[in-house]
């Protein structure tokens, strides 16, 4: 028998995740930033309003899609498509949103204390979120650079046997072997 209560798809949960945390960090600057700007700086306000509108529209227009595309085509995708583009979503709104917007509200909290009940629950999103995006982002660069250490530097016998036939010291063809990996036959 399935189970009757099921964890949500990852995609979904970070479409729901950070549409929440966007949302509830613009009411934050609606509610509590805009009207303390004569204790915080109207430049700390502006700034923070501009980063949180940049990230609500890439949000909307190419975060979210990123991360709605592995999951409307959940069959048809490998799982390696579905886990880029559920990560180049979480990049883009981390860079863009995240990453600033959690500086601004660390120093706003580490200055000037817990003022307003709103303003926690924004620092306590973005802290997640920005945590999350961080571990994401970390992920996807060492990922990408053990890739090119290993075609730069790598010994492995496949990178052996490329390296052979790019340089063409032996004749032959490459074939797919058996095993998954490519040999040369002359």
């Amino acid at each position: 028998m399935p189970p009757l209560i099921r964890a949500p798809r990852a995609s979904l949960f970070l479409l729901y995740w950070y549409f929440m945390e966007v949302f509830l960090s613009l009411m934050a600057w609606w509610w509590f930033y805009s009207r303390e700007s004569d204790l915080l700086g109207e430049t700390i306000v502006g700034w923070h309003v501009a980063i949180n509108t940049v990230g609500a529209v890439l949000y909307v227009f190419i975060g979210s899609v990123l991360m709605f595309w592995p999951y409307r085509y959940y069959h048809q995708m490998l799982a390696s498509s579905r886990r880029n583009r559920i990560m180049a979503g979480v990049y883009t709104i981390f860079l863009v949103r995240d990453f600033p917007c959690w500086l601004m509200e660390f120093w706003i909290l580490w200055k000037y204390g817990w003022m307003h009940v709103l303003q926690g629950i924004s620092v306590l999103l973005t802290t997640f979120s920005f945590g999350f995006g961080l571990i994401m982002c970390w992920l996807i660069y060492t990922w990408k650079l053990a890739k090119v250490l290993e075609q730069q530097f790598g010994s492995s016998e496949t990178n052996a046997i490329m390296a052979t036939a790019a340089h063409g010291t032996q004749p032959g063809i490459l074939e797919q072997a058996p095993r998954g990996i490519l040999t040369r036959y002359s």
